[in-house]
């Protein structure tokens, strides 16, 4: 383990919080899944602000299934309902060493973000 965060999830938020801890001197390990992590290994994080383009490469990234510990920190920045699924598989090979903070950009239903914050919740430690 090198990395002291971990990102799930490289959309819109994950990328941007990613693309700050670069800027901030923290490579966080970013895990991803399907083309988007094939784009991050071969092209790296690209990132357009301010009209300005810039790219992070190498990236230290990681598909889920990979990951045998993850960092202290993890920021779950995928879609409110994958979060549940997510964390019982963090729970499964952690061993509740982890801290979790979830960004939830958008929610499709209170139900959803509810079961997130509950799942999230039980798995800290």
């Amino acid at each position: 383990m090198d990395s002291e965060v971990d990102v799930i999830g490289i959309g819109g938020a994950g990328g941007f919080l990613a693309s700050s801890l670069y800027q901030g001197g923290i490579r966080p390990r970013i895990i991803s899944r399907g083309a988007a992590l094939r784009q991050l290994r071969e092209v790296g994080l690209t990132i357009i602000l301010d009209n300005k383009r810039s790219i992070y490469f190498p990236i230290n990234c990681s598909a889920l299934d990979d990951v045998q510990q993850f960092a202290p920190i993890m920021l779950l920045t995928t879609k409110s309902y994958d979060i549940p699924t997510l964390v019982e598989e963090m729970i499964r090979c952690n061993r509740c060493k982890t801290r979790c903070y979830a960004i939830i950009s958008s929610c499709r239903t209170h139900k959803s973000a509810e079961s997130s914050d509950r799942c999230i919740r039980n798995c800290q430690c």
